[in-house]
């Protein structure tokens, strides 16, 4: 029987007791996704953060005291789960590779991606200075982030500037009447969706005035040009968002997906962008959400 086969017969239909699951090693880990089924971001993220916490308890295939496995673990789980908790594991287990002077360009960049997508954008910095034989893209330059009103959440957009481009902090109002759009710019299917958009009259004016742009906890910013939606001849900018949690309304990170909001709460859903478009039930949604004029 294979490795997973028996931790999948454990994470999801409770056959056996997590110690088991943890008995499976890093395997475990390396093949999670497995085992999502139909759980959401944050019901996943919560399995993620239990196998690693016993994974750790257990101390299978060095996880906990070899700097190699402890990395690996921690990076895996950080990547389905991005909390500070798997960035200090992962960050000291980095600090045990440097002092085996043993660190491949690999590790280097899966740590500088994991601190641009916990935001740790000084620490992504001094391990690129740190480690210049690893070629890491450097960063843009950033605006100093400023305490931000009462409600707000914090945000990042790429700006470009005259030979450069930056990172600017914005600060964007809880959502309560209007559309959320999990996108990303190298997503086809949300550049798909805002070509039809833009190209409908109606669904262009829809989400010129209610439309946010948000994109996932990301380890890595696209340029400036890329991945706006342009429709009605309004430009809608990406928000990458600093940190997932701040978004309690989006429950999938997955692109393109629309959450209609009307006094704060999701009341529709409408996921993925198919060939024929998702124009009738965008507006079925809108109509639902109070956002289509009488």
């Amino acid at each position: 029987m294979r490795i997973m086969s028996r931790a999948s017969a454990c994470l999801l239909l409770g056959l056996m007791a997590w110690e088991t699951c943890a008995a499976a090693g890093l395997s475990a880990l390396r093949d999670i996704t497995d085992q999502r089924g139909g759980l959401d971001d944050r019901r996943f993220a919560a399995l993620v953060d239990r196998v690693y916490a016993d994974l750790k308890a257990s101390g299978a295939d060095g996880v906990g005291r070899e700097p190699s496995a402890s990395f690996e673990a921690a990076y895996l789980a950080l990547f389905y789960s991005p909390k500070s908790a798997h960035l200090e594991d992962l960050q000291r287990a980095f600090a045990g590779l440097e002092s085996q002077g043993a660190p491949t360009d690999a590790q280097i960049e899966n740590l500088h991606v994991s601190l641009v997508r916990m935001r740790r954008f000084d620490a992504a910095d001094a391990l690129a200075a740190r480690h210049p034989e690893a070629g890491l893209e450097p960063l843009p330059g950033r605006s100093p982030v400023t305490e931000l009103p009462p409600g707000q959440r914090l945000a990042w957009r790429v700006e470009a500037g005259t030979d450069s481009q930056r990172l600017q902090a914005v600060g964007l109002p809880a959502p309560s009447d209007g559309i959320l759009v999990s996108s990303h710019p190298h997503c086809g299917p949300s550049q798909r969706a805002a070509e039809a958009i833009a190209a409908d009259p109606q669904l262009a004016a829809l989400f010129a005035r209610h439309a946010t742009l948000l994109v996932h906890q990301a380890g890595r910013f696209a340029a400036a040009e890329e991945g706006a939606w342009r429709p009605g001849g309004v430009t809608l900018p990406l928000n990458w968002v600093h940190r997932e949690a701040d978004w309690p309304e989006v429950d999938s990170w997955a692109t393109p997906v629309f959450y209609f909001l009307r006094d704060g709460q999701v009341v529709a859903t409408v996921s993925g962008w198919s060939k024929e478009g998702q124009r009738e039930a965008l507006l079925a949604a809108a109509d639902q959400a109070g956002l289509i004029p009488e």
